[in-house]
């Protein structure tokens, strides 16, 4: 289970202008891959319809080692202690050798999609990914009219796409995806953001049920010309995301000026959605806009962590991690992570073991009791920005350009990769 600000099975991608050149003129050795030629076009539909099957398979990749050292990793999710995905600045990348080495799988239609977006609007362009094992993983391309979701089954050496409309169209950045999801290989969810007023956020809700080939429009929140708010997602509030335990229990995480912390549930699977108030401990506030949450991992049907940040009188970063242990009916937060002025970034692998550090600190926290006590380890010259396990011992860190790892629980950790 991982994530950073959050993101189980979620990783982001920035591209800027300079992709245009990198696509269009690959530099030796690097792979170009070929997709299905004619995809399917997915509209934004009212009720649920039957899924529209693929015919034609995707056309064979060519796959070459790149120059890996000139790389720089910008997020990781690695699979297991072998196989793992990143995304670089400009790349889509692969592993099979824990992380020394990597291949660029990145799907080619992707210039296409740039080709769209005029040029200013490319500094903030952000694909989402979501992998469920070393084969079977998606990734979200935003346009200014449609999402393009790739999906391979081979680990990146072929892709199949689908498009799903939107029904707000951009004119200069790209839409806007606040999270992308599976469950498991027929099951996902992806959330937009379609516009902000003070204090309010608009989005819409997609899912599939057949891998991706088709997306249902499923809720939103949205107001009308005037001003009222509609739709069975609350309006009020930015949002940070998603996820369900199964595929019919969710849960939308985010931030609002109330004192209270922004957490709603859905139990039929994302129709409708009802707060669900948790307890804010003693000398700890949200007013404001000083508490964030994030979307919850669970580690099996009943045991799951919710990150939370909160208030307090003195200047701080709190993190909290609330704790369920009856699949969500309740939650109870540990004791808080503290940092003086920078957030944190995390990773939970099962109920007892959670890493955590202040992001570009050269320290990480650990614990093997799930949250009942911490322990720290300074790594000289580290400066952590995400953090990833496979397990309780083997785990990776991004730092700065470089990228670390340990194999005995974050004690020791040594460069892998360039």
């Amino acid at each position: 289970m991982r994530t950073q600000t959050w993101n189980q099975n979620q990783i982001s991608l920035k591209l800027i202008l300079i992709l245009f050149a990198f696509f269009s003129g690959c530099s030796p050795g690097s792979p170009t891959l070929i997709f299905s030629a004619n995809p399917t076009q997915i509209t934004r539909p009212t009720s649920v319809t039957p899924a529209t099957q693929r015919t034609n398979p995707p056309l064979e990749s060519s796959l070459t080692s790149v120059n890996s050292r000139n790389i720089s990793l910008d997020s990781i999710h690695m699979i297991d202690d072998k196989q793992g995905w990143a995304f670089s600045q400009t790349s889509l990348l692969k592993t099979w050798d824990s992380g020394k080495d990597w291949l660029n799988i990145t799907p080619a239609e992707i210039q296409t999609i740039l080709s769209t977006i005029p040029a200013q609007g490319v500094s903030t362009f952000e694909i989402k990914g979501s992998f469920l094992s070393d084969q079977n993983a998606w990734i979200a391309v935003p346009g200014l009219n449609q999402i393009t979701i790739f999906h391979t089954l081979d680990g990146g050496q072929t892709w199949r796409d689908a498009k799903l409309a939107v029904s707000t169209p951009q004119e200069i950045y790209p839409i806007q995806i606040s999270s992308f999801t599976f469950l498991n290989p027929q099951t996902g969810w992806l959330l937009t953001s379609t516009g902000m007023a003070t204090g309010h956020e608009f989005v819409e809700l997609y899912k599939t049920q057949n891998g991706g080939t088709t997306w249902d429009f499923v809720a939103q929140a949205n107001q009308n010309a005037s001003g009222e708010s509609i739709g069975s997602i609350t309006t009020i509030g930015q949002k940070t995301g998603i996820s369900f335990r199964d595929p019919m229990d969710g849960w939308l995480t985010g931030s609002t000026v109330g004192n209270v912390i922004f957490f709603y549930r859905t139990k039929d699977s994302g129709l409708t959605w009802d707060p669900q108030q948790l307890f804010i401990p003693n000398g700890y506030t949200a007013l404001g806009g000083s508490s964030s949450s994030y979307p919850p991992v669970f580690f099996n049907s009943k045991v799951g962590s919710l990150p939370v940040y909160l208030g307090k009188a003195t200047p701080s970063v709190n993190l909290f991690f609330y704790i369920t242990i009856d699949a969500g009916e309740s939650w109870t937060p540990i004791a808080p992570l503290v940092s003086q002025s920078n957030s944190f970034v995390w990773d939970w692998v099962d109920p007892s073991h959670g890493f955590a550090t202040i992001d570009g600190s050269n320290t990480i926290t650990i614990t093997t009791d799930g949250g009942k006590s911490w322990s720290e380890v300074l790594v000289n010259g580290a400066k952590f920005h995400q953090l990833d396990f496979v397990s309780p011992m083997i785990g990776w860190a991004i730092s700065d350009k470089s990228l670390l790892q340990t194999l005995d629980g974050g004690e020791n950790w040594h460069t892998i990769y360039p």
